[in-house]
């Protein structure tokens, strides 16, 4: 299966942000990645729902985790981003 991935940066405030999100299916894990001024602060792992399109998982998980830090939230998924 090819892997499945979504990867963008945003610039809040005086940091950049990248945001990497992938389906890995070697362990059947929806993966996102956050990266603040090029270190990772967060990761974020779920299993995919069944029956769903892992593509579209990804794609909603990844924009979920956008949103929120473009909406300056600091809790991403209950934990905190500094």
């Amino acid at each position: 299966m090819a892997v499945i991935s979504k990867n963008d940066d945003i610039k809040v405030g005086n940091h950049t942000y990248h945001i990497q999100t992938e389906f890995y299916s070697s362990s059947n894990r929806l993966v996102t990645n956050i990266f603040k001024d090029g270190k990772i602060v967060k990761r974020i792992e779920r299993e995919p729902e069944p029956g769903e399109d892992v593509s579209e998982q990804v794609k909603k998980q990844h924009l979920e985790i956008l949103e929120r830090i473009r909406e300056g939230r600091k809790a991403v998924r209950g934990i905190r981003i500094t």
